[in-house]
């Protein structure tokens, strides 16, 4: 093993009991992994923090968005060195060879590896990737910049782009104001769609119309009838809808408020049988909708929305927390109090 000076233990945010009433705990005293061959050790720098992190996680730490630098290469890895920039995404490895992985859907390779599941997520200070599935960071984006696009703006990128919207189109944002709808939005935006945000409070409603692009704001806590104020604005409805909400309401008037043609591509994860995303056939038929579901991204994808963040056309808004307040970040998320992306940093003299 290739290695700079590794402590054996580090910082880590690890889950202590799951489910509605979950609990987190900060560590000091984590144990730092040992890359074996084909992996290198990666020291996460930021990590984003995602609602789903919690009801998905199965690993002690959770997370699945980080970024940061090599600091340990086992053996047999070629192409990576110590201190090379490197992120972390919820897919940290794949067969390469099924048809999932062929066709561009490796994020559903069967026998793939995602973070926080089979292997440890960016929650833990240091954790071991597969080395050739890690992502490459490039120069000119900040870690706090960069971590939140390896899942939550890597996802809408790929989001955004099955929706099909073109040039001057409608696009709904379902949770526009919030870690993942704000870089969908943003996408929108600099395609030369016209964006719809819908979300809640004056913060999000500054925050859409002013900094990220939006037409119209939507705020669902003072709307009594979202669909037909979509109507109001459209004329005819929108063609594209992206929800990045996790709840019942989120998913709800999606068939009233696209246009003939229209697509409804489904992001947000809430807790498995909370949610049914469901409408009429005849609704469905005699107005030609689609329904998708999009997972995260493929490594392409991926680095391609990467690529935008660095050339500065997409931005996400981020909040950044000591790791000493890790544990009221993901509650603070939890409970919708942060405009934008909320992440942490393990290094407490961390600056952009």
């Amino acid at each position: 093993m290739t290695a700079t000076t590794v402590p054996t233990v580090g910082r880590a945010c690890v889950v202590t009991q799951r489910g509605v009433d979950y609990k987190l705990a900060i560590r000091e005293d984590y144990p730092v992994p040992t890359p074996a061959a084909g992996e290198i050790l990666i020291r996460i720098i930021v990590t984003g923090i995602c609602l789903s992190d919690i009801h998905c996680a199965e690993a002690d730490c959770p997370g699945h968005e980080g970024s940061g630098v090599v600091a340990a290469i086992g053996p047999g890895v070629e192409g990576w060195a110590i201190g090379d920039r490197a992120g972390v995404k919820p897919a940290m490895d794949t067969c390469g060879q099924c048809e999932m992985c062929r066709e561009g859907y490796e994020m559903n390779c069967p026998k793939g590896i995602m973070a926080m599941f089979q292997m440890n997520g960016t929650y833990a200070q240091y954790l071991v990737h597969p080395a050739r599935y890690a992502t490459r960071i490039p120069a000119g984006i900040a870690d706090d910049v960069c971590a939140p696009m390896l899942c939550a703006g890597a996802t809408t990128y790929r989001a955004f782009n099955q929706t099909g919207c073109r040039l001057g189109q409608w696009l709904i944002v379902a949770g526009a104001g919030g870690g993942v709808g704000h870089i969908a939005a943003q996408y929108g935006a600099a395609a030369g769609v016209r964006v719809i945000a819908i979300d809640t409070s004056e913060a999000k409603r500054d925050l859409c119309l002013n900094k990220l692009g939006c037409e119209a704001f939507i705020d669902f806590g003072e709307c009594k009838d979202i669909p037909a104020e979509v109507m109001r604005i459209t004329g005819r409805g929108a063609h594209g809808i992206i929800v990045t909400g996790a709840n019942q309401a989120a998913y709800s008037g999606w068939v009233e408020m696209l246009r003939v043609g229209g697509t409804v591509v489904c992001v947000g994860l809430p807790p498995k049988g909370t949610v049914i995303v469901g409408a009429d056939p005849i609704d469905m038929v005699m107005k030609s909708l689609t329904v998708k579901g999009s997972l995260v991204a493929n490594f392409k994808e991926c680095d391609e929305a990467i690529a935008v963040a660095a050339a500065g056309k997409v931005t996400p808004i981020v909040k950044v927390y000591p790791f000493s307040e890790f544990v009221q970040a993901f509650d603070d998320v939890h409970h919708g109090k942060v405009a934008g992306r909320a992440v942490v940093a393990f290094d407490d003299d961390y600056k952009k």
